[in-house]
């Protein structure tokens, strides 16, 4: 504590009441110019508790501004050495006297800072002193501004405190102002001078508006008039003009000031230039605008090529699968990132003219427009082809070699097959594809068979190897890509084989749609994927029964 003893009793306790409330008003005026000061500011009350202090004495303390209120500076610098400064407030306190230039040490978290103090009593209307005002500067600033600043020959010890008051200031790009009601007298600082670049008479023949930009004149005339006429204090953001004829962003404040000796009250108010803040903050307008266009751009260019790949599903991907009378065909198609609606897979059903059916499953690398691009000359390629000689052997060698015409290299992988539906006879060649899956009844097996490289990769003598399989009656075909059995952290050959027993277990009367509605419900929507999966099942209905015509008894269809 810094006093020797409190009021007490209701009288004492209701006093305190109002000289805390005295206070409190006293803080909220000054507040409004130390806020965004560079110099370190505190109010102490009566007791020498922390009732105001700025960002810059917190940042000194290297403690929050929240750990010094209600707390004493011994209590917050515990291991400060605080001998140099607190005998100072004390005296304040009992003599009301300021003290200016009071140099010492602050010990903070083991660092220690030499720093210059002034500390000064607050009081009210009355006269009455409320509480202590200190200005803490480090001595590095100090000197800089009011060491190399003094009067030649000057010794330190007789700087005076008014010499003192405008290095703050300096320190601070602070300036002051002060009106005489009575006289009209008015009062600029010398740092306010400095400010607008103007000697001392230029700024005493002229009002404070003559400074003020055009257009900020009248909001300035505006607060100005309300602070006369009402008394209502004011704070705000203004342009002024330097005598240079530069821009300078100032924040302006003015108040009503009664007079302690009974005189008429004054007006008061400051000037502080923050041209470098609101050149920081123009910049950090900028920087941001530039990076919101920057990402407007990019999300108008994804949106774009998200558009273009949506584009290219719907001209690639059938909306209509082929009707052939003995064939049931089920799709699934499910891109690693659904925004982007398409990848380099795909998948391809369509009637030859003989009547027999085509199917093509493949998968071009990459997830952009381009696999997009390749994935759509091929698939084009590969009907053309087909409709021209169905053989898939020599339908993959062809577009083999229109890869490896290009002149970029594209690794794509298909697996190409067409399937007569009378004989149930199904012949299919493979390029670095997946194996197919093959059911017949309730088991389920790997088409190993045949063998082939990727497309793009070399050219390749003569028609891909070619495999022929029999569909019997409740049959499927399993096409698929890569998406569907390789996952980060998992085995590809334990997954094929779920896969398998997963096409296994789907009963019968469930056809080719209920086969990619297992596949889709146990391995693609239960876990995120990590590449695009497309699948194609093709299935052979079961044998309906017939009436045999002679005995009346069903009799089954013929195989």
């Amino acid at each position: 504590m810094l006093t020797t003893g409190r009021v007490q009793g209701k009288g004492g306790t209701a006093m305190a009441g109002e000289r805390s409330a005295a206070l409190a008003r006293q803080i909220d005026r000054m507040a409004r110019a130390t806020d965004g000061s560079p110099v370190g500011f505190a109010v102490f009350d009566m007791d020498g508790r922390y009732r105001y202090v700025n960002q810059s004495l917190a940042a000194l303390h290297r403690r929050p501004v929240a750990e010094h209120l209600g707390r004493t500076a011994v209590e917050v610098l515990t291991d400060a050495g605080l001998e140099s400064l607190l005998p100072g407030l004390r005296e304040v306190l009992a003599t009301g006297i300021a003290r200016v230039g009071v140099a010492g040490s602050v010990r903070t978290r083991g660092q220690v800072k030499n720093v210059t103090a002034s500390q000064y009593p607050v009081r009210d209307a009355d006269g009455t002193v409320l509480g202590i005002s200190m200005t803490c500067i480090t001595v590095s600033k100090y000197v800089d501004v009011v060491e190399l600043e003094a009067p030649a020959g000057m010794p330190g010890a007789l700087l005076g405190a008014t010499h003192r008051h405008e290095a703050e200031q300096r320190i601070a790009r602070l300036g002051s102002w002060e009106v005489n009601l009575a006289t009209g007298d008015r009062l600029w600082s010398r740092q306010l001078h400095e400010m607008l670049g103007v000697d001392e008479a230029t700024l005493a023949g002229a009002t404070f508006g003559a400074f003020v930009h055009p257009d900020d004149h009248g909001l300035a005339i505006e607060s100005y008039e309300c602070l006369v006429g009402a008394g209502t204090p004011y704070k705000i953001a203004l342009r002024m003009m330097h005598a240079a004829g530069h821009l300078l962003h100032v924040v302006c404040t003015g108040e009503v000031v009664e007079d302690t000796d009974g005189g008429p009250p004054r007006l008061w108010g400051t000037v502080r230039d923050v041209t470098e803040e609101a050149a920081e903050r123009l910049e950090r307008d900028a920087a941001h605008r530039a990076a919101v266009r920057e990402a407007t751009a990019a999300r108008a260019q994804a949106e774009a090529g998200q558009a273009a790949l949506s584009l290219v599903r719907q001209a690639i991907l059938p909306d209509v699968l082929p009707s052939v009378p003995g064939a049931e065909i089920a799709v699934a198609y499910y891109p690693m990132e659904p925004v982007a609606n398409m990848g380099g897979d795909w998948y391809d059903a369509f009637a030859l003219p003989d009547g027999r059916l085509a199917l093509v499953v493949g998968d071009v690398a990459g997830h952009d427009l381009r696999a997009a691009t390749v994935m759509a000359h091929v698939r084009n390629a590969i009907r053309a082809y087909a409709v021209d000689g169905p053989d898939p052997g020599r339908v993959l060698s062809r577009a083999n070699k229109l890869l490896m015409a290009l002149p970029e290299v594209d690794l794509v992988t298909a697996v190409f097959a067409v399937y007569n539906p009378v004989a149930h006879d199904l012949t299919l060649a493979r390029a670095g594809h997946p194996h197919p899956l093959l059911r017949t009844g309730q088991q389920t097996s790997t088409l190993v068979e045949p063998r082939g490289i990727a497309l793009g990769v070399k050219v390749v003598d003569g028609p891909y190897p070619e495999t022929t399989v029999r569909l019997g009656p409740g049959d499927a075909l399993v096409l698929y890509t890569d998406g569907l059995v390789e996952r980060r952290g998992q085995d590809a050959a334990a997954l094929a084989t779920r896969l398998g027993a997963i096409v296994s277990a789907v009963p019968e009367p469930a056809g080719a749609q209920g086969i990619v509605q297992a596949i889709v419900k146990s391995m693609i929507t239960s876990a995120p994927l990590e590449d695009d999966t497309c699948l194609l099942v093709l299935h052979r209905p079961p044998a309906l029964p017939t009436l045999a015509r002679d005995s009346g008894e069903p009799a089954a269809e013929a195989g």
